[in-house]
C-alpha cells in the first residue's frame, strides 16, 4: 500500500545498522528516484514542498547524515528553509530535489564538484624543490607559488602574478603544508580576478 504523501514505506533499519551514502546509484537515467517515507518524510507537520535554497556546501567526504530522510550519508549540504516550518535544514541533493520546485540539486553541486576536483589535482601535480628546500611551482598562465614551513612548525606561502604584477603573501599560519598549497590556489583566483578587472579597465 502507497499512503497519501505518495511515498512507498519501507522496513525500518536492522539495529546498528548504519546511513547509506547517496551515489550516482539513485539517479535513474536523469531521473531523481523518491526518497523512501522514512527521517521526517514520514513525520506529520513537516513539509513536503515549497521549500527553499539558501546554501550548498561540500564537506568533502560523505560525513552528515542527511536532515530530511534521516538516512543517506552526504557530502553535498544543500540548506533550506520553508516558511511552514521553524528550522532550516541540511538535506542532500536526492531529498533536495523533491523538497525545492524545480530544483536540480545534482546540476546545482557541479561547480562545488569542479572546484573540488581541481584541488585534487593541484595537490598532485609535481611541485618541484627550491634550494632554501620549500615546494614551489610555476603555472603556465604565469603565476609562481611557493610554500615553506615556519620556525613554530607551521605553514606560509606566497603567490606572485609574474606575468601582470602583484603578489599575495599568507597571513594566516597553516596547519599542513597541503592546507597552504590550497590556500595558494585560492589566492591565484583572487589574482585572477585582479587581471580581469584591469583588462575591463582598459577595455
Amino acid at each position: 500500500m502507497i499512503p497519501q504523501n505518495g511515498f512507498r514505506t519501507q522496513e525500518a533499519l536492522p539495529q546498528g545498522a548504519l546511513p547509506q551514502e547517496e551515489s550516482e546509484s539513485d539517479f535513474d537515467h536523469g531521473q531523481r528516484s523518491a526518497p523512501a517515507a522514512r527521517g521526517k518524510w514520514a513525520r506529520a507537520g513537516v513539509p513536503h514542498k515549497g521549500w527553499r535554497v539558501l546554501d550548498i556546501d561540500d564537506l568533502e567526504e560523505p560525513s552528515q547524515v542527511c536532515g530530511m530522510c534521516e538516512f543517506a550519508m552526504v557530502r553535498y549540504i544543500h540548506t533550506v528553509v520553508h516558511p511552514e516550518y521553524p528550522d532550516e535544514l541540511e538535506v542532500g541533493c536526492i531529498c533536495a530535489s523533491h523538497m525545492v520546485e524545480g530544483y536540480n540539486a545534482r546540476e546545482a553541486e557541479e561547480p562545488l564538484r569542479r572546484t573540488a576536483s581541481r584541488r585534487t589535482r593541484w595537490l598532485k601535480r609535481k611541485w618541484r624543490t627550491s634550494e632554501r628546500g620549500n615546494s614551489f611551482v610555476n603555472t603556465r598562465d604565469g603565476f609562481h607559488v611557493v610554500v615553506w614551513q615556519n620556525g613554530d612548525r607551521s605553514w606560509g606561502g606566497r603567490v606572485e602574478d609574474r606575468s601582470r604584477g602583484g603578489e599575495i603573501v599568507s597571513r594566516r599560519k597553516y596547519q599542513t603544508e597541503s592546507q597552504a598549497k590550497l590556500a595558494s590556489l585560492r589566492a591565484i583566483e583572487v589574482l585572477k580576478r585582479g587581471r580581469a578587472a584591469g583588462e575591463s579597465s582598459h577595455g
